[in-house]
C-alpha cells in the first residue's frame, strides 16, 4: 500500500512539473509566434512530402566487388519554403497553436486532479469518474486537431504550386490517441462500478 501511494506521489510530482513546464513552453512559442508575425513577412515552413520515385541506384560508385546490384530509391523529400504571414496563415497558426495548448493544459489538469485524489486515498468517488472521462475526451480531440493541421497543410500545396508538380502530403494521425482515450473511459467505468459497489455495501451497514 505504501509502496502504490509513494508511486502515486512521484506521478503528481512529474505533473505538476509537467504543468508549470507547459506554461513555459506555452509562453514561448507564443512569444515567437507573435514575434514571427510582427516583424517578419515571411516565415518558414518544412513538411514531408511524397514524390515520384526515383532512382539513385546509377550513381552509386562500390569499391568492392562483394557486393552487386545495389538499390537506393526515394519517395519522400522534406518541402522547405517561406510562407507569407497572410490573416488566413496567422489564424490558422494562432488557433493551432491554442487548440494544441488547450488540450495539453486540460489533460495535465485533470490528471493532476485525479492523482490529487488517489493520493488522499479516495477512489471510488462521482467526480473522479466524470475526471477520468473528460480526460478520455480530451485525448480523443487530438486526432481532429491533427486532421485540422493536415487540412491546413493541404490548403498551402493547393493553392501555391501548379497541378504539375507532382507531390502530395499524408496526414500525421495518430490513432493511438483513440485507444489510450478508449482505455481512460473503461478505466472510468470501471471507477463507476466500484463506486456504485461502495454505495451498497454503505447501504448494508
Amino acid at each position: 500500500m505504501r509502496k502504490s501511494r509513494r508511486v502515486i506521489r512521484v506521478i503528481k510530482v512529474i505533473l505538476d512539473v509537467g504543468w508549470y513546464f507547459n506554461i513555459v513552453l506555452a509562453t514561448i512559442a507564443g512569444s515567437m509566434l507573435f514575434y514571427e508575425f510582427a516583424f517578419n513577412t515571411y516565415a518558414d515552413w518544412n513538411t514531408t512530402v511524397h514524390i515520384p520515385q526515383y532512382d539513385f541506384s546509377e550513381k552509386i560508385d562500390l569499391n568492392t566487388d562483394e557486393v552487386k546490384d545495389v538499390i537506393l530509391r526515394t519517395s519522400t523529400a522534406t518541402l522547405g519554403l517561406k510562407i507569407k504571414n497572410t490573416l488566413l496563415v496567422k489564424s490558422s497558426s494562432i488557433f493551432l497553436l491554442f487548440a494544441i495548448e488547450c488540450l495539453i493544459f486540460s489533460i495535465i489538469y485533470h490528471l493532476r486532479k485525479l492523482f490529487s485524489s488517489l493520493h488522499k486515498g479516495v477512489p471510488f468517488t462521482f467526480e473522479n469518474v466524470i475526471t477520468l472521462k473528460r480526460i478520455a475526451f480530451f485525448i480523443a480531440l487530438i486526432l481532429p486537431v491533427q486532421i485540422i493541421l493536415y487540412l491546413f497543410e493541404l490548403q498551402i500545396l493547393n493553392a501555391n504550386f501548379s497541378k504539375p508538380i507532382k507531390f502530395s502530403v499524408d496526414p500525421v494521425l495518430n490513432f493511438e490517441v483513440l485507444l489510450i482515450a478508449i482505455i481512460f473511459y473503461i478505466v472510468a467505468e470501471i471507477f463507476n462500478s466500484g463506486l456504485e459497489l461502495k454505495k451498497e455495501n454503505e447501504g448494508f451497514v
